[in-house]
């Protein structure tokens, strides 16, 4: 069911929501979701940015982020279930500065499942502690009946970031050798795709690029290029990318592409060159950081636990083992417990011999069904 809103909408204005109701009455679910939570939604969301409903896609827009209205009033949902827990204004000014709404949205997450399980009997946000005369703020205090953990929530902006502008620099070379030479198909794209990107890899870019102009690839022929850990291949503009043994998961990928510019219109499905990094190959290096990291925010004299999120279904397994490992170390020995959270599951890593294991992922039990006299 395709569903258009006329304009932009402003949801201060009461005609505005008014509008709204009426356009997403056809789909139940949002309608019901509209009914439900619009008002908290503008209650808590005071920021005008975030009252701005765009027409495509019911979709508030911030900065270089979008959401859609679908997903911000079930966060508007769990919002109001946390909003009784100590310190939940210090949890919402992460809405303040765009810079830290992911980071937000995922500690919400985290919290939100914290009270799901069986043995929490409170979370407090922000919870202040003094060490050596400053104080500290973890993002939760998560009170369990095994015991307090001070909580951590990361997510891997800062590391992607990083990760991105190596890809961008690595690409430029790829477009540079490719701008030397003049044999291209012009329905053809070269894609070249990275599982690593160690030092030298340049080098691989660069021959990989002046091999395929030699080969002069006339036809979407799918022939493979491979120099070290660098992959290339020809295929049809139109196409999906797929390399090796079938289509990349984009969201375990970062991709670049070029496209040329001239007086007739052109889409993203007229790159002559495209390049795309295996980001799953770092995973485990991204969740070593933001462990390392939240260590270093945490009191280092009280138990901890902290959650890392990754996007991408293939980085999971890859990086608890590196946690694993890291946990070996001593100077981990006041975080007995650390979570991996991807799209669709959750990994866990612990210390054997102490209290907080396993039992901190049970669900709590269902409550018992009313006795009626």
């Amino acid at each position: 069911m395709s569903l258009h809103l006329p304009r932009e909408l402003d949801l201060r204005l009461r005609d505005d929501r008014r509008l709204l109701r009426e356009v997403v009455s056809p789909n139940q679910r949002l309608a019901a979701l509209v009914d439900e939570h619009l008002e908290d939604y503008i209650t808590l969301f005071k920021d005008a940015a975030w009252r701005k409903l765009h027409p495509w896609g019911f979709e508030v827009m911030l900065s270089s982020m979008h959401f859609s209205l679908e997903t911000l009033l079930v966060v508007t949902g769990t919002l109001k279930k946390l909003s009784k827990y100590p310190g939940f204004c210090r949890l919402m000014t992460g809405f303040n500065s765009h810079d830290q709404v992911r980071a937000t949205l995922f500690e919400i997450q985290v919290a939100d499942w914290c009270i799901e399980r069986g043995v929490t009997k409170l979370v407090e946000f922000s919870p202040s502690v003094q060490l050596r005369g400053r104080t500290k703020r973890p993002d939760l205090l998560w009170q369990t009946t095994l015991g307090a953990l001070y909580c951590e929530c990361k997510t891997p902006d800062q590391f992607n970031n990083r990760l991105t502008r190596r890809l961008d620099r690595l690409h430029k070379i790829a477009e540079q050798e490719y701008s030397q030479h003049a044999t291209w198909a012009p329905d053809l794209r070269l894609d070249i795709f990275l599982s690593d990107a160690p030092d030298g890899v340049e080098r691989n870019i660069r021959n990989l690029v002046r091999r395929a102009a030699v080969s002069r690839a006339r036809a979407a022929n799918e022939r493979e290029i491979v120099d070290g850990p660098v992959r290339g291949v020809f295929r049809h503009r139109q196409q999906t990318p797929l390399f090796g043994d079938g289509e990349l998961d984009e969201s375990g990928t970062l991709s670049v592409a070029s496209v040329t510019v001239g007086p007739v219109a052109v889409g993203l499905n007229d790159a002559h060159i495209r390049t795309t990094i295996d980001v799953a190959n770092y995973s485990p290096t991204a969740a070593a950081r933001l462990l390392r990291e939240a260590r270093r925010q945490l009191p280092p004299d009280r138990h901890a636990a902290v959650f890392i999120c990754l996007k991408g279904e293939s980085e999971g397994e890859r990086a608890i083992e590196r946690i694993k490992e890291l946990l070996a170390q001593v100077k981990y020995r006041n975080t007995p417990w650390v979570a991996i959270w991807t799209p669709s599951k959750l990994y866990a890593a612990w210390h054997n011999g102490q209290p907080f294991d396993g039992r901190l992922l049970l669900d709590a039990a269902p409550l018992p069904p009313s006795v009626h006299p």
